[in-house]
């Protein structure tokens, strides 16, 4: 019986000094957290200033070729014969595609011979208007014998003029029963097979020269009477991660009426033809220059679609919401109630850091 005592003492014994060595280890580990998280972070700062900014405009822009024809006929059609290829290149006047409509040829050769049954009326009623005129003038006939070879004549001149007219818009879709290139390109949307039947306006194919391209882009009042015709603009393509230079062509003087920005028309040079119709790229348009308060660019967090930056402020890093405006590298203007010239704002440790962080500033202040 003693011997069971003796050891339930020990055992108890032992468990009250494993709980004592757990609670001191537990105590030291909430130590070891608690001075990791009031440990100051190193960052380094630099100084608010004040600078001279380059105002910069910024759009985006939708590029296409500046020469693009699209072909489509007045009337419907059969395809009857295809001689190109989308991606060939050809020359103004090249055949493109065959079409047949015996509606269209019909009405062609019906207006060709009206037209030239007018033109034959015409003339028979011109040269007897002149010759009776001349005996009218003469005093050898009466008015009212003249007047009937004048109403004869006026009216096979507005027959003629009718006449002409028909035939020229039937000799117009006639003729687009050929289908020519407008412009010497590229063809391109061309998707018809042979024996196709084609609507009246449908678009047969495309022809595009894009060895320069051409863009509008809408920009503000206040940029508008930063820009003139011929300055040169730049403009970035993303899909081809490089940087060009466009002209500005065209100011259109009058604001949209909904977005109240003003129209320009800019065109680059593509004579590697990289650019491909309809592709996306940023357009910078310089619009003067402002003292502005500014702070490197890597100091700029942005979360949320939020811009911040973190503030220096008695050992301490203040979160500030800021406003930000021109970037010239490696600066960038920003504005906000709580930020002002001299302030020091943390543009390095900047990984991890929250709200109210306790800092310690590793490097001389810029100025």
């Amino acid at each position: 019986m003693k011997k069971l005592l003796t050891i339930l003492l020990a055992t108890s014994l032992l468990v009250v000094a494993c709980g004592k060595d757990k609670e001191a280890k537990d105590a030291k580990n909430e130590a070891a957290v608690t001075e990791t998280q009031t440990a100051a972070k190193p960052v380094e700062v630099s100084a608010v200033t004040t600078r001279q900014m380059s105002k910069l405009f910024e759009s985006s822009a939708v590029w296409e070729p500046l020469a693009k024809v699209d072909f489509s006929t007045n009337k419907g059609a059969t395809v009857e014969k295809i001689y190109k290829r989308n991606g060939e290149y050809v020359n103004k006047g090249e055949i493109i595609v065959k079409l047949s409509d015996a509606q269209t040829e019909a009405d062609f050769l019906q207006a060709k011979a009206n037209y030239q049954s007018a033109t034959a009326n015409y003339n028979i009623a011109r040269n007897n208007y002149q010759k009776f005129k001349t005996l009218y003038d003469k005093q050898l006939i009466s008015y009212l014998e003249f007047s009937n070879y004048e109403a004869t004549f006026t009216s096979a001149q507005g027959n003629l003029e009718v006449a002409k007219a028909a035939y020229m818009n039937a000799q117009n879709s006639y003729s687009k029963l050929v289908a020519k290139a407008d412009i010497s390109g590229i063809v391109g949307n061309l998707f018809i097979k042979e024996g196709n039947d084609i609507a009246a306006k449908e678009t047969l194919f495309t022809i595009l020269n894009d060895k320069q391209m051409q863009s509008y882009v809408g920009i503000t009042p206040e940029a508008i009477s930063k820009v003139k015709l011929g300055d040169e603009i730049d403009v970035k393509i993303d899909a081809l991660g490089k940087e060009y230079k466009a002209k500005i062509t065209e100011l259109n003087p009058i604001a949209d009426s909904t977005t109240k920005n003003f129209k320009v028309k800019l065109v680059l040079d593509n004579p590697d033809e990289e650019i491909k119709d309809g592709m996306f790229g940023n357009v910078i348009i310089p619009v003067g220059e402002s003292s502005v308060l500014s702070i490197e660019d890597e100091a700029i967090v942005t979360r949320d679609l939020v811009n911040y930056v973190f503030k220096y402020e008695d050992g301490k890093a203040k979160q500030v919401e800021v406003t930000v405006g021109a970037t010239n590298l490696p600066y960038t203007e920003i504005s906000s109630p709580e930020i002002k010239e001299g302030d020091k704002i943390i543009v390095k440790g900047l990984f991890g850091l929250q709200d109210n962080d306790n800092v310690e500033i590793k490097n001389g202040v810029n100025k």
